[in-house]
C-alpha cells in the first residue's frame, strides 16, 4: 500500500500564511528530506519539482516496516521534524544526458517523480528514459502518470518468479554507449549494479540516489 502525504512547512521561510497552495517552496532537483520520527531517520523525496504551500511524497506502506507504520498512522496537525539534504543528482548534470536509465528497488521508484516533473516544467526532454523497477509483486507496484510528452519504456521486474536485476538483465536491454545510470534502491543491489555498470558499460555515467 502506497501513502500521499502532505506536509505544511512551519519555518517563517517557507511557512504560507494562508494555508493555502499559492507560495513556492523553493527546492533544487537534488534537494530531498530526512524524516525523523521517534528518533528514526528515513530519506525521502518530494514528487514535485515545483512545490506551492507544501510538500508531497509518496510513501511505500510497509505491513512490518516500523517506521512507515509510524506514517501510517499520521493524523492531520501531527508534526515531526523534516531536514533538507543534498543529494548526488542536480540539473547539470541529468541535462547532460538524452538517454537515461532509472533502475530502483521498492520504494526506490518515488524519487523518478520528481524527475519526471522537472522534465514536464522545464520542457527539457530527454530522447528516451527506461526504467527498471523491481518488486516482489504486482501489488507492490506503484501507480503514476507519465507525461505525454516523455518518451518512456517501463520495465517491471518481479522477484517472486523471476531473478532480480543483475548484469544478464542489463547485458539484454542495454548497450555501451554515453548515458546516464540513476539507481535508487536497496544497498546491495545498488553496489552489484555498479559493479556491474563499471564493468561493462564504460561509456556510461552513474549516479546513486
Amino acid at each position: 500500500m502506497s501513502k500521499i502525504i502532505k506536509i505544511t512547512l512551519m519555518d517563517e521561510e517557507n511557512k504560507c500564511k494562508c494555508q493555502c497552495e499559492c507560495k513556492e517552496i523553493m527546492l533544487d532537483l537534488e534537494d530531498y528530506y530526512l524524516f525523523e520520527i521517534d528518533d528514526i531517520i528515513k530519506p525521502y523525496t518530494p514528487i514535485f519539482y515545483k512545490n506551492y504551500g507544501f510538500l508531497t511524497f509518496i510513501i511505500k506502506i510497509y505491513k512490518n516496516g516500523l517506521f512507515t507504520q509510524k506514517i501510517d498512522k499520521l493524523k492531520i496537525n501531527d508534526q515531526l521534524y523534516l531536514s533538507k539534504v543534498k543529494g548526488n543528482l542536480n540539473e547539470d548534470i541529468l541535462l547532460k544526458f538524452k538517454n537515461i536509465i532509472y533502475i530502483c528497488g521498492g520504494s526506490g521508484i518515488t524519487p523518478l517523480f520528481k524527475l519526471l516533473d522537472f522534465y514536464n516544467n522545464t520542457k527539457k526532454y530527454p530522447d528516451k528514459i527506461t526504467i527498471l523497477n523491481s518488486n516482489k509483486t504486482k501489488e507492490d507496484l506503484i501507480d503514476f502518470t507519465i507525461p505525454s510528452k516523455l518518451n518512456i519504456k517501463i520495465i517491471n521486474i518481479f522477484t517472486s518468479f523471476e531473478k532480480r536485476i543483475d548484469e544478464d538483465k542489463l547485458l539484454e536491454i542495454f548497450e555501451n554507449k554515453k548515458q546516464l545510470f540513476i539507481l535508487c534502491g536497496p544497498d546491495k543491489m545498488i553496489s552489484d549494479l555498479n559493479s556491474c555498470i563499471d564493468k561493462n558499460f564504460n561509456n556510461s555515467t552513474v549516479i546513486n540516489l
